[in-house]
């Protein structure tokens, strides 16, 4: 029969397949839940009911065994130590024994596009340095800003004040740069010249040292090193605990090409108070030679910078008298005496007033001044930072370089030398050189030869004298006794960031005064004579009778007497820049009309 198309069988052989497959499954479960499963060992079974108890009482058991040290049933055997062979292994080469010479490649400098590998190695030529040359010595006096003193803590610890007065010794000499590229590339017919990449086409100072002798007795002391200004840009700590690598060299290299070079070569003093001394930057003029003009913009600036200096150093000496004579006419009071009229109170008062007007318009005008000097400090930095960011820097041609000694002691005597310590092309380039040349490479530096040493430079006191004329007795236009002989003495102090000279006359018979004289000792003029050298001074102690002799012929023409001149004169005496009357102008108090036109004694 079939319905709708399917026969009966069809329409039910599903169930039939499922039927099936209940059946065959009902008798698995039944065999696997009838059947009972154990393991036989001869006599003895474990089943499922009893393999948790046997398993207790067997580690109970091994248990026991433990405690009482029996041997075990098992044999076991010691495995083979691997510990030694793998430190071995660990601390073995594993290159090949055999060196490659092919290439030679500088694994410690950088390898730019341009930079050739050698094909193999060569004998260089081991460069010769020349000493600085035509070196000299000048002592300076100064008076450190209190600004500087605060920047640089260091300072407090060897400078007393305020005010920080000081003296010291500048140490001047010239170098050539370029002699030193050529000595970097002079070869020979069996060395080849240092290659070009090595040293960059140019040549870096890292570092400027000066030695110094000191005079004792008729010998010189050992030589010492003078320690580099504290505060300013130096690497000599770090090269000498050798902490300066090649990635440090190369490092050290890019910032004195980057405009650093300057610090370590021509480092700048500390900033003074009043005016800058002339000379400090320009060490050819200490010896007669003219200065090279600095057209640069920023050598323009900097000679605007130091007429600024000079105007605000004026401009401050003009504040201070102000003050004083304010002060003085504060404690006079101005005028004439109560009752002795109304014109001299007034006039004093009006006096005391004009001083003030007249102190308000020169602090505006210092404070113009130092506007005008901050803007010109910003143009040069401005100037720097362009020249800094736009190329590096290579020194070329001769130079002049020099450092400080802040340590002098005045009354002593002392000489110098100076040595250069320039970037080593060598060092860092170690697998590029034969066995036999890889100590050129140990330094990062290479010293140029040694200067010939100085002539021996006196450290005078601040206050100086010299006996720089005289006349004898009997010059006079008449011979009474009374006609003595005199000397003219010009003294010299400096303190707080002036220089003060005077010139008096000193007669025979009369004492020099405090700053004319040994620092602690008295003495007077005891005579002028005449002999073949021309006139002689005669100088005694009143303490112990000693007599000196003094040339005034020979005193006018001391350097050290011209240097004080010069050095007097540049600070400037404060009539330039159309500088207010020394009296402020009062109107007249008289009667107007011609003639006399009043009294003068009424201002």
């Amino acid at each position: 029969m079939k319905t709708k198309g399917t026969s009966v069988w069809e329409q039910y052989i599903e169930y039939a397949v499922l039927l099936v497959a209940i059946a065959v499954m009902g008798w698995f479960a039944w065999g696997a839940f009838g059947s009972k499963i154990e393991v036989r060992e001869g006599k003895h079974v474990v089943s499922t009911e009893t393999v948790d108890d046997e398993l207790l009482s067997a580690a109970k058991s091994l248990e026991a065994k433990l405690r009482d040290g029996s041997p075990s049933p098992i044999e076991i055997t010691q495995p083979a130590p691997l510990g030694s062979a793998f430190e071995n292994n660990l601390a073995g080469a594993v290159s090949p024994n055999s060196r490659v010479v092919f290439p030679t490649l500088d694994m410690m400098g950088d390898v730019d596009s341009g930079q050739g590998v050698q094909s193999e190695l060569r004998m260089y030529a081991v460069p010769a340095i020349d000493a600085p040359s035509e070196i000299r010595t000048r002592q300076w006096y100064g008076t450190i800003a209190e600004a500087e003193m605060n920047d640089v803590e260091s300072l407090s610890d060897n400078i007393s004040g305020p005010p920080h007065d000081m003296t010291w010794v500048q140490v001047a000499a010239k170098f050539n740069i370029d002699s030193v590229v050529e000595s970097f590339a002079s070869s020979s017919d069996d060395l080849d010249p240092i290659p070009s990449q090595w040293y960059e086409n140019g040549a870096d100072v890292f570092d400027i040292q000066i030695e110094r002798q000191e005079l004792q007795g008729k010998a010189w002391s050992d030589a010492e090193i003078v320690s580099v200004l504290p505060g300013k840009l130096s690497f000599r700590e770090q090269l000498a605990e050798g902490e300066v690598d090649a990635l440090e060299r190369d490092a050290i290299v890019s910032k004195l090409r980057s405009g650093d070079q300057e610090q370590i070569t021509k480092p700048d003093f500390y900033r003074l108070k009043g005016a800058k001394p002339k000379g400090l930057d320009t060490p050819q003029v200490w010896e007669g030679e003219e200065a090279v003009e600095d057209d640069s913009p920023e050598g323009k600036l900097k000679k605007e910078l130091d007429k600024i200096e000079k105007k605000i150093s004026r401009q401050a000496k003009k504040i201070t008298k102000t003050e004083e004579r304010i002060e003085e006419e504060k404690k006079g009071g101005g005028g004439a005496p109560l009752g002795g009229g109304g014109g001299g109170r007034g006039g004093g008062s009006s006096k005391l007033a004009s001083l003030q007007k007249r102190l308000a318009r020169e602090n505006d005008q210092l404070a113009a001044l130092f506007e005008e000097k901050e803007a010109i400090e910003a143009e040069i930095e401005t100037l720097r930072a362009e020249r800094n960011e736009t190329a590096e820097v290579i020194m070329t041609g001769d130079v002049w370089v020099w450092a400080h000694d802040v340590t002098v002691d005045p009354g002593k005597t002392y000489r110098y030398r100076m040595t250069l310590q320039l970037a080593n092309p060598f060092f860092g380039h170690k697998p590029s050189l034969y066995q036999e040349q890889k100590t050129l490479a140990q330094s990062v530096t290479i010293p140029s030869a040694v200067s010939a040493w100085t002539a021996g430079v006196k450290v005078e006191e601040s206050k100086q004298w010299f006996v720089v004329d005289s006349k004898m007795s009997d010059e006079g236009l008449s011979p009474s006794p009374s006609d003595r002989g005199h000397v003219t003495v010009e003294s010299f102090s400096f303190s707080d960031g002036e220089w003060v000279s005077k010139e008096r006359f000193v007669y025979v018979g009369q004492p020099l005064e405090e700053g004319e004289s040994d620092s602690g000792a008295s003495w007077f003029v005891l005579d002028v004579l005449e002999d073949s050298m021309g006139d002689l001074v005669l100088l005694q102690s009143l303490e112990t009778g000693e007599v000196r002799e003094k040339r005034p012929g020979f005193e006018a023409k001391k350097n050290e007497l011209r240097q004080l001149q010069q050095q007097v004169r540049n600070q400037g005496d404060g009539s330039e820049d159309g500088e207010d009357p020394e009296e402020p102008v009062m109107p007249p108090t008289g009667p107007r009309g011609g003639g006399g036109g009043g009294n003068p004694g009424a201002v």
